[in-house]
C-alpha cells in the first residue's frame, strides 16, 4: 500500500493526480500523447517526424537520446498514462521497458490506453527499495521529481533513480525548482558504482538549440559536459507554461 498522507507538500494529490493529467491530456491539442508506427525514424542519429503533428518537442528530445544510447532496458520513473513507454517501445521494439507509478489511478489509465504493455508496476519512488531490485541501464524522469517538496523527497527518489541504473541517468525537470545538478553530484557520491559520473546535457532544437535534457552516464559520452547549472537554469523560458504541462 502506498502512504500518501506523508507527501503533503507535493505539488499534487498523487492518490487523485490522474483527474488532473487526464484533462491536461484532454486539453492538449498541439502535439501527439501517443505515436503512430512508422510516424517517425531514427535517421543518423536524429529522430524525425514524418507527420504533421508530433509529440512535445521534450518527448521527441527524450526518445532520441535514448535511441542514441542504445539501451537493452529502460525504467521510466513516473510513467503516469504510460504513453512515453509504449512509444519507446514502438521505436525500438527490443528493449525491455518498464514504467512505475505512485498513482494506481495512473496506472490502471496506463493499462486502459496500452494493453500491449505488461510492464506498468505500482511504486513509491521516494521510498526505500530492496537490495534486490531489477535494474535498468538506462533510467529516466520527466517531469517528476520537480513536483516533490516534501522533506526533500525529491532527493530520495533521485537515489534510487541511480540505484535502479547501472549505465544512464536522464533527467528532463523544470530546472528552478532544485539544484538538481549539485543533488545529482551530491547522490553519486552515495552510491560506489556510480562514483566515477560524468555529467552532460542536450540541446532542444526547436527551443532555439536550449539545453533541456541532464544526462549522467557511467561511461565518457560525446554530449556536451555540463559544469555549470546555470547553463541549464537559462532554458526556463516563455515556454515555462507549456512546459510544466507537457513534459
Amino acid at each position: 500500500m502506498i502512504d500518501y498522507t506523508n507527501k503533503k507538500n507535493d505539488d499534487f494529490d498523487w492518490e487523485m493526480y490522474f483527474v488532473e493529467y487526464g484533462n491536461q491530456i484532454e486539453a492538449e491539442k498541439n502535439h501527439k500523447h501517443i505515436i503512430e508506427k512508422d510516424q517517425y525514424h531514427f535517421d543518423g542519429g536524429t529522430l524525425k517526424n514524418s507527420q504533421r503533428l508530433g509529440v512535445h518537442p521534450n518527448w521527441r528530445l527524450l526518445y532520441e537520446t535514448i535511441l542514441q544510447l542504445n539501451p537493452a532496458s529502460v525504467l521510466e520513473c513516473g510513467c503516469g498514462f504510460g504513453d512515453s513507454v509504449a512509444n519507446i517501445k514502438m521505436l525500438k521494439p527490443d528493449v525491455h521497458i518498464v514504467g512505475k507509478d505512485i498513482g494506481e489511478g495512473q496506472l490502471y489509465k496506463a493499462r486502459k490506453r496500452h494493453p500491449e504493455i505488461d510492464t506498468y508496476q505500482l511504486q513509491d519512488l521516494t521510498a526505500t527499495i530492496p537490495h534486490d531490485h531489477e535494474s535498468y541501464e538506462l533510467v529516466y524522469t520527466q517531469a517528476v521529481l520537480m513536483h516533490m517538496n516534501t522533506n526533500g523527497n525529491w532527493k530520495d527518489a533521485m537515489l534510487n533513480v541511480f540505484k535502479y541504473s547501472t549505465k544512464y541517468v536522464l533527467m528532463m525537470e523544470n530546472w528552478t525548482k532544485h539544484s538538481f545538478l549539485d543533488d545529482a553530484i551530491e547522490t553519486v557520491k552515495k552510491i560506489s558504482a556510480w562514483k566515477d559520473a560524468k555529467f552532460y546535457f542536450r540541446r532542444s532544437p526547436e527551443y532555439n538549440n536550449k539545453p533541456h535534457l541532464m544526462v549522467v552516464s557511467k561511461v565518457p559520452l560525446d554530449y556536451e559536459p555540463l559544469t555549470d547549472y546555470d547553463t541549464l537554469l537559462g532554458t526556463v523560458t516563455q515556454t515555462m507554461t507549456e512546459y510544466k504541462t507537457e513534459i
